[in-house]
């Protein structure tokens, strides 16, 4: 909506009546274009004759679009009321003093993408009020800050309006461009009611009319020839729009009349309105410096610095004012140049590899470009300015290449020592590396050792549990021998005795037979002797007998006693011989036991003491790297 915009007033007239320049108001406006490329189209002219109007109706234009219709242009055949964004009021008084801009821009999409676009309001000119400073100053300011600018005139084109072109016609003359290339850029003039039928209105109408206008005769003045002829050196294009007179309803506004509507301002003016604004929007192009689009930050850089001329107790010279432009344009085409250079130098030397002597070289080519550059870009100003600035810039870049030649040369240096540094650092990584890569290998084979020893040691319990197994089965065994051997002792015992109460019955018994021997002997010895010396022989005989069987019988007894005492002397000696066997393997068993103990600890407190020497090795080694003084001069410089 135009409702959301509103001016800024760029140039005030101060208590002395003296114009003095909005610097914070510009500074706020442009600053919503401070990187875009920024066009303004400026309207100047005689006091009370519709520029604001015109640029109100232009503002809305732009922001409500083009005729969605053949019938009726969405932009004015509305009932709303005409935004005054630019302040405007009918009557004689003058309304506009000093310069209005938008407080922000309109950002219009062009070819060369978009353009932050600003419409200007000027104080109307040229009468009784205006002196001829105020004039010129107003008039020269707008230029300045213009890509278009819109000179305002009633009818026609006469004389006395060229002759207010004098002051840029006159710069011309100042100004040694070395080329067919214009000062500024655009001039159009809008003619107001224009009043010749045969021409019609329109582009194509000014057009034909500024042609003939604009012609040198000989019934003009040398001075309005000169302004003819100097005209299209200040402006690259010089057109004219011819503007049918609006209704009534418009022209004939009072102070106190409510807004306008555009509605009743009348179906040819508007129509004709809407071509203007064609025209203009078609040929938007931001303002340029040194052959690029100027930003608003740059805009305002160029104000602040040719302002100081335009705005002094004198009129303005034309002389010191081509010299400010031309210095502000020269001093950023500079500007432009070193920071190009510095970028493309520092560029090559991030990756640079040659010595000091190639970037010399380099130096010296990428001056001869920047200097190309310089000389290709088209130049306002007189020679000996320009060699001047291109002086300035050859010195400028020989000092910079100075400051940049020593940076290189400590970047050499430090490249150097950071590469000496990255050798030791490289060759301390590999020693500890190497030095990891033993304790690895310690840590290794004491792990493989402490398995092998864990695996020995399990075959040793094993073995030992084998040999305990195999001592208490010889102890059972044993056991069960001896439980045998003495069941066997007290049966042969049993067998012993029952042999001697065997014997002592035989013994008994034979006795008793021979004492019944011997009574029937007797016995028989009374009744018949022969019988009785045959009893008696039988007698001896079985007496004999019975004294051999009783010494056999002794004898197998001494016998028997003395196996069993051999026996028990058997026994005896093999109970002591096996306990003397256990007794011994339980020894040798504890022995082993307390050597495989023994050999453990052993083990375990050598793997410890290695593991402990191989860490104090290590960190004696990370101790050196840390207090190795290229290391600390390699931290002091990633610090610094």
């Amino acid at each position: 909506m135009t409702d959301n915009y509103n001016t800024v007033q760029v140039l005030i007239k101060g208590p002395d009546d003296s114009f003095d320049l909005n610097k914070d108001g510009l500074k706020a406006a442009l600053k919503n274009a401070w990187e875009y490329p920024v066009c303004i189209i400026a309207i100047c002219g005689d006091k009370r004759k519709g520029k604001s109007f015109i640029l109100n109706m232009f503002l809305r234009y732009l922001i409500k679009g083009l005729p969605k219709t053949s019938l009726l242009s969405y932009w004015w055949g509305t009932k709303e009321d005409l935004h005054a964004a630019f302040e405007w009021r009918g009557g004689s008084r003058r309304n506009t003093e000093g310069i209005w801009i938008l407080d922000k821009p309109i950002l219009v999409d062009t070819l060369d993408g978009k353009v932050a676009l600003y419409l200007m309001d000027t104080q109307g000119m040229f009468d009784s009020q205006t002196s001829k400073r105020e004039c010129s100053q107003i008039f020269a300011l707008a230029t300045l800050m213009s890509s278009q600018l819109v000179f305002n005139l009633m009818k026609q084109i006469q004389a006395n309006d060229l002759e207010y072109l004098d002051f840029w016609t006159q710069t011309a003359k100042f100004v040694n461009t070395g080329s067919d290339e214009a000062f500024f850029q655009s001039l159009l003039f809008l003619i107001r009611d224009f009043s010749f039928p045969d021409y019609g209105f329109g582009i194509q109408a000014g057009e034909r009319y500024l042609q003939e206008e604009l012609k040198e005769s000989d019934d003009k003045t040398a001075t309005v020839n000169e302004n003819i002829r100097n005209l299209r050196n200040v402006f690259s294009s010089v057109n004219a729009f011819g503007m049918p007179t609006p209704h009534k309803s418009v022209t004939a506004r009072k102070e106190e009349d409510k807004p306008v509507n555009l509605q009743y301002a009348g179906k040819s003016f508007m129509q004709n309105a809407e071509d203007l604004f064609k025209h203009l929007k078609e040929n938007i192009s931001p303002l340029s410096l040194n052959g690029s689009p100027m930003s608003g930050e740059q805009l305002y850089d160029y104000v602040l610095s040719c302002g100081e001329n335009l705005l002094s107790d004198q009129v303005p010279d034309p002389v010191s004012l081509s010299e400010s432009v031309s210095k502000f344009q020269l001093g950023k085409l500079v500007e432009q140049e070193k920071a190009e250079y510095e970028r493309i130098m520092k560029e090559a030397m991030d990756t640079y590899e040659g010595t000091l002597s190639d970037l010399y070289k380099y130096h010296e080519l990428q001056l001869l470009e920047a200097l190309g550059r310089f000389d290709k870009v088209h130049k306002f100003g007189r020679e000996d300015v320009i060699m001047d600035y291109r002086n300035t810039l050859k010195l400028d870049i020989v000092e910079i290449y100075n400051v940049l030649s020593t940076y290189f040369t400590q970047k050499l240096e430090l490249k150097d020592s950071e590469n000496k540094r990255e050798e030791e650092a490289r060759i301390a990584k590999l020693r500890e590396d190497q030095l990891g890569d033993m304790v690895q290998r310690q840590e290794d084979q004491m792990k493989e050792t402490a398995a092998k020893h864990a695996r020995d040691a399990e075959e040793m319990k094993k073995r030992l549990e084998e040999q305990e197994k195999r001592f208490q089965e010889a102890e059972e065994q044993r056991k069960t021998e001896t439980e045998e051997a003495r069941k066997l002792l007290e049966d042969q015992q049993r067998l012993h005795k029952e042999a001697e109460i065997a014997r002592s019955m035989e013994a008994a018994e034979a006795k008793a037979r021979f004492e019944d021997q011997k009574q029937k002997i007797q016995k028989m010895e009374n009744d018949n002797s022969k019988q009785a010396q045959e009893a008696r022989k039988n007698f001896q005989q079985m007496e004999a007998r019975h004294r051999r069987e009783e010494q056999e019988r002794k004898a197998d007894a001494e016998k028997a006693r003395q196996n069993y005492e051999q026996q028990m002397k058997d026994y005896k000696t093999m109970q002591e011989k096996k306990e003397t066997e256990a007794k011994s393997a339980r020894e040798q068993q504890q022995k082993m036991w307390d050597q495989q103990k023994a050999a453990d600890d052993r083990r375990y407190e050598e793997a410890k003491a290695a593991q402990a020497r191989t860490e104090k090795q290590l960190q004696e080694m990370r101790q050196k790297l840390q207090n190795h003084p290229r290391r600390k001069r390699k931290d002091k410089c990633i610090i610094s």
